[in-house]
């Protein structure tokens, strides 16, 4: 996936890992709309040297991600977690 950064927004979490973490959320915006993706910090699986913390909003990012559950179209529902394995500033 590959999409500019619309907002970023962090908070500290103390449950559900064995540490408290720094999760990030960030709003990606690409062709097909705007995409809420989680950046679980030292909880996480990103492999990438870039951490979502220190991007900006506006920054252009390619991603790698990982979509858990989800939900049919038709039916509601929780929608699904989008989970970042890999993030990059992309090259312009």
């Amino acid at each position: 996936m590959a999409g500019t950064l619309y907002t970023i927004q962090a908070k500290v979490i103390t449950h559900g890992c064995a540490t408290p973490y720094e999760l990030t959320i960030i709003s990606v915006e690409d062709e097909s709309g705007l995409l809420d993706v989680f950046a679980k910090g030292a909880c996480g699986r990103n492999r990438s040297a870039v951490r979502a913390p220190i991007l900006a909003a506006g920054d252009r990012v390619d991603l790698l991600i990982e979509v858990i559950g989800g939900v049919k179209t038709n039916e509601l529902g929780t929608p699904p977690e989008v989970i970042v394995l890999w993030i990059d500033r992309a090259e312009e």
